[in-house]
């Protein structure tokens, strides 16, 4: 028995976005047509509309493994991707109505600027110290894991399989948001820490040592 909770996450954010993919409708339109299979809506209990997500949902995702495939891809790159401050300019009454990154792609070049640089000139910072910020987590990451390659000790294969186990099974579970990779960060920060004190080692001896000297 799922909880209410977990019950519409499955009805809302798997069931509608794959009806949407499948019949090339936007997700609200899916949403309607979806509980429109549901009779009497408003007199059932939660307990009996759980039941009737569950009834709707899995045989949609049954039927369709592949778009349900693609709506986890897409939930893992939003997941890990997404710098997550749109939600806390929602919560200061600032939306900004688009990222900054994805406006890059959207928006001609004058308008980026306007929208940005002079309409915007705090969010715009703040979306590059958070994207700069994941950037710099998931190159020391990158650094950390290519450096341990070379390690055969034991201890290290048990780091790799205890990192990797926790970092998938956030990716299994994720739902789209941005607040579900921060379980994440500090295994991937773990990651980074294996071999910072080297990197910091032989850019003292590289360019420091002759400083000293």
């Amino acid at each position: 028995q799922l909880s209410d909770v977990e019950a519409w996450n499955l009805f809302e954010l798997k069931a509608q976005r794959i009806v949407a993919l499948r019949d090339h409708i936007s997700t609200k339109e899916a949403g309607a047509k979806l509980l429109a299979q549901i009779p009497n809506k408003n007199e059932l209990s939660n307990a009996e509309l759980n039941r009737y997500y569950i009834k709707i949902t899995i045989p949609i995702i049954l039927q369709n493994p592949l778009l349900f495939i693609k709506v986890k891809v897409n939930d893992f790159k939003l997941m890990m991707l997404a710098p997550g401050v749109e939600s806390f300019f929602r919560y200061l009454d600032t939306p900004t109505g688009g990222g900054a990154i994805g406006d890059l792609m959207r928006l001609p070049r004058d308008r980026y600027l306007t929208k940005w640089l002079n309409d915007k000139p705090l969010q715009f910072a703040i979306y590059l110290f958070a994207t700069g910020s994941l950037a710099l987590l998931y190159l020391g990451s990158l650094i950390g894991l290519f450096r341990t390659r070379k390690e055969r000790k034991r201890n290290i294969i048990f780091i790799h399989l205890f990192l990797w186990g926790i970092i998938l099974y956030f990716i299994i579970i994720s739902e789209g948001e941005t607040r579900m990779r921060l379980p994440i960060v500090p295994f991937l920060a773990i990651y980074g820490d294996l071999r910072a004190s080297g990197v910091c080692e032989y850019l003292k001896n590289k360019f420091f040592s002759k400083l000293i000297l």
